[in-house]
């Protein structure tokens, strides 16, 4: 029988000793007379090619407990050997049994005896597989008992798969970068032999890719290389189709496809406004919009290699994305460049990039500097530029100087040969020239003044305008004449001189305070009388023209010249005169004034200006006005005048309400206030500022 053989062919290929035969063959014939008795059911178990398949052996269930199996065998088909076999003979239990594979078809084998049932694992490769597979366990009590398994292997499944490398892809491929390679394979698996098959890629409907090849394994394979991805790829199908021709696409066998993917990189970017014109300390805002990339951009702002933080407003969309800039723009930043990036994280090193140029308005910021085109320190005759340094936005109008005069010496009626321009050339330098300069420049946002630049002019001592320059004095009398010059440097020294050079000086002394020289002269003889000159020296050399004071007898002032009445009143009026030559002496004037017809002496006050304020007059009267002045020699003639006050609309009597001290009081408050304007004026003639 069937079992028999197999029990026999064991037995004959099991090396052992004769006695030992003898025994296995008495115990194989009892097992095979048991095994007659023992019912088995069979079991069917489908698997397809290229799985692993678990197959039951109920047969090494439990048995008694004074009894344990002394081997399991696993056979296929009608075959008399087994492929695999566990024996425990020798062996406490199944469960510590040599395992051995007798067949190729046992290497592809493990047998699991410790699970309930005990299982064969059997690792299918082909169709070649299938089959009956018989489990055989012998005990050493027990009757043999076996378990069918019947084992489908099924015709494969045709398979369409799409893989990128090793990678299976499924629904969606990537994502990739835009402009990168890829390369898509696609095999058909399980086709019949008989059933020829073509594998192709469409895109969009069209064949792309017809180029496939047969392996050996049976596998159907293309191979779809996609260079320099295009954005216009973003999530389109990839198919692969496998049919029976290439015309057969309409109506394919088995169709797989993949979307793809892409990390794509912005289309643009924009900056808004884009002329980037603000005033000065004011905020500026631009808003940069970038759109195409997938995932949407990143934007950073940056001015030349220095990123700016200052952002706000970031907004993130499908394929879009924007920022806002914040900036409060400085004069220095005039002309800078703003650029603003759109950058796909996705993508490193891919962006793009706007750009808008500052252009900041802002007053002119002014600077003077000096340009000398000499080594040494400034002096009479040499030439002097000053620059004046404007910075503005827009641009200025012309320049205009400002210049504070130190000596009092008046420039000539042409100041300067440049005016109006930035650059101040001053030639041929003389003392005038001494003083503080200044620039200003105007635009539409301002005004900008420059700082104060001193110049200082090396040069010889010169009389200092101003002085007084005639002393009238009797024989005999002694003159304080004083000297004064301007000089630079002020370190000076004095000499005097008489216009008789013939005579000696012995009347003659004086004394040097600084840039003054204070002369104490007595005339003694009309040849006394004529020229005095003073001279000044200075490191610079010595004083070109003299200083030249006049020494003469005095004689009788001039009487004051165009008088007139002002501010004439119901009760008032103002008499002002010039003065006349003094004659050569401190001169004083007299007022007199009494009304016309009156017998009256009238009042009669003095000055020492030639101005007469009064007031309390009674109203619509005709008063006879009379000046004339008078030093130590003696008067000069009258000048007389009627003047007349307004007429009142009051009704009534009047009398003289003439206050001499309320007069005279009046009289010294204008004399007073015109000295102090004189000083005023005098101090702006020797010290004024004028426009160049």
């Amino acid at each position: 029988m069937f079992y028999e053989r197999k029990l026999f062919y064991a037995m004959l290929c099991k090396r052992t000793s004769a006695a030992e035969k003898r025994s296995l063959f008495l115990y194989f014939t009892f097992a095979l007379f048991l095994m007659k008795n023992v019912t088995n059911e069979i079991l069917e178990v489908d698997v397809c090619p290229g799985s692993t398949v678990a197959l039951q052996c109920p047969a090494l269930a439990p048995i008694q407990a004074n009894d344990r199996a002394l081997a399991a065998f696993w056979y296929k088909d009608d075959q008399v050997t087994p492929f695999y076999m566990v024996d425990a003979r020798s062996s406490p239990s199944i469960n510590q049994g040599k395992h051995r594979q007798l067949s190729g078809l046992g290497n592809r084998a493990t047998f699991n005896v410790s699970t309930s049932p005990a299982m064969l694992y059997l690792d299918v490769e082909t169709k070649e597989d299938a089959g009956t597979y018989v489990c055989r366990v012998d005990s050493y009590r027990s009757l043999t008992r076996t378990s069918t398994v019947k084992l489908i292997v099924l015709s494969p499944t045709p398979k369409l798969l799409i893989y990128e490398g090793e990678k299976l892809l499924s629904d969606v491929a990537g994502p990739y970068r835009e402009g990168s390679d890829l390369e898509l394979t696609c095999e058909l698996t399980g086709a019949e032999e008989s059933l020829p098959m073509q594998v192709l890629w469409t895109v969009r409907g069209q064949v792309v890719d017809s180029t496939f090849k047969v392996l050996p394994s049976g596998k159907i394979r293309n191979d779809y290389r996609l260079r320099s991805l295009e954005r216009s790829l973003w999530m389109v199908a990839v198919t692969c189709v496998a049919a029976k021709s290439a015309n057969a696409t309409h109506h394919p066998f088995l169709v797989a496809s993949v979307q793809l993917d892409l990390f794509l990189r912005p289309l643009d970017v924009r900056i808004s406004p884009t002329d980037g014109t603000c005033r000065e300390g004011t905020v500026l805002q631009l808003v940069c919009r970038t759109w195409g990339s997938r995932p949407p951009a990143e934007i950073t702002w940056w001015m030349k290699s220095f990123r700016l933080y200052n952002v706000s407003g970031h907004r993130f969309e499908t394929d879009a994305s924007s920022s806002t800039l914040s900036l409060v723009p400085m004069a220095s930043e005039h002309g800078k460049v703003i650029v603003c990036r759109a950058e796909n994280p996705k993508l490193p090193g891919v962006s793009m990039t706007d750009s808008v140029m500052l252009n900041v308005t802002f007053p002119p910021k002014v600077s003077l500097s000096l340009k000398t085109y000499s080594s040494s320190s400034l002096s009479e005759g040499d030439t002097v530029a000053l620059i004046c340094n404007v910075l503005s936005n827009p641009a200025v109008g012309p320049v205009l100087w400002s210049f504070v005069q130190e000596t009092s010496v008046a420039p000539p009626h042409r100041r300067f040969p440049l005016e109006g321009s930035q650059t101040l050339v001053l030639e041929r330098l003389q003392p005038w020239h001494k003083g503080s300069y200044r620039c200003r420049a105007t635009n539409s946002e301002g005004v900008g003044e420059s700082n104060s630049l001193w110049l200082a002019v090396r040069h010889r001592p010169i009389c200092k305008a101003g002085q007084q320059v005639s002393y009238g004095a009797y024989l005999g009398e002694t003159l304080n004449i004083r000297c004064e010059v301007e000089a630079e440097p002020a370190t000076v020294s004095f000499h005097w001189g008489f216009s008789n050079t013939v005579m000696q000086h012995s009347n003659v002394s004086f004394i040097n305070r600084g840039l003054k020289s204070l002369a104490t002269y007595t005339p003694t003889d009309d040849i006394h009388l004529g020229s005095l000159f003073c001279w000044a020296n200075n490191s610079a050399g010595e004083q070109h023209v003299p200083c030249t004071f006049t020494v003469f007898k005095p004689v009788a002032p001039n009487r004051p010249k165009n008088c007139q009445v002002l501010n004439r009143t119901h009760s008032s009026f103002l008499l002002t005169c010039e003065a006349g030559y003094d004659g050569g002496a401190p001169q004083r004037f007299y007022f007199r004034a009494k009304i016309k017809g009156s017998r009256d002496d009238g009042l009669s006050l003095s000055s020492p200006l030639p101005l007469f304020n009064l007031s309390g007059l009674p109203s619509g009267s005709t008063f006879q006005v009379s000046v004339f002045s008078r030093n130590k020699i003696g008067k000069s003639h009258v000048v007389t005048l009627e003047t007349t006050t307004l007429k009142s609309k009051r009704k009534g009597p009047w009398t003289w309400k003439g206050n001499r001290s309320l007069l005279i009081s009046s009289v010294l408050v204008m004399v007073f206030a015109i000295l102090t304007l004189a000083a005023a004026a005098l101090l702006r003639h020797r010290s004024r500022p004028f426009l160049l």
